[in-house]
């Protein structure tokens, strides 16, 4: 057997007011931590936590019990591919849209697909995929991505929350230096 502690504390005081034990990953513990403590000392206005924690669906439970979140933002699994990451790709919400670095549109065809994350297939979350065809005559291809259909981004129904809190993170920067 494995367990997985959780601890929160006051940052102003230095007391622990949440604590439990469960065999849930980090990722998926914010929100019932949140939830906790918020039982025990009733009022929670912020939540500082590592990269361990950053979850967009978290992230949505806990801007739903009224608590503003400061996680330490995940570095996107496309950073790893020496290529561009997600950050060089802009989003166009009125349009729905991604723009690449080379100035392609990346569309989606608005449909929601289930995204699963474990062996037994239970649906985790829903994402919505981006491509374009101008891939295929890119000048920076290479520099973009591998895969021989062109470059695919999937942004997940969490999306909004991530990016907000990542947006706060990056404002308040003193914070994350508690984590490193």
């Amino acid at each position: 057997m494995g367990y997985n502690i959780q601890a929160a504390s006051d940052s102003k005081n230095k007391l622990l007011i949440a604590a439990d034990t469960g065999d849930v990953n980090d990722t998926k513990a914010l929100a019932v931590m949140v939830e906790k403590a918020q039982q025990n000392i009733h009022t929670v206005e912020n939540v500082l936590a590592d990269k361990g924690y950053h979850s967009g669906r978290e992230l949505k439970a806990c801007e739903q019990l009224g608590v503003i979140t400061y996680v330490s933002p995940k570095e996107h699994s496309s950073s790893k591919n020496n290529g561009y990451a997600m950050k060089d790709f802009k989003y166009n919400l009125k349009q729905d849209t991604y723009t690449c670095p080379a100035g392609k549109v990346l569309t989606t065809n608005a449909r929601w697909y289930n995204k699963k994350l474990d062996a037994s297939g239970r649906k985790s979350y829903k994402v919505k995929h981006y491509k374009t065809k101008s891939c295929e005559q890119c000048t920076v291809r290479d520099h973009c991505t591998r895969n021989k259909r062109g470059r695919f981004i999937e942004r997940t129904e969490y999306q909004e929350y991530s990016i907000r809190n990542n947006q706060r993170v990056n404002q308040k920067k003193k914070y994350l230096g508690r984590f490193t």
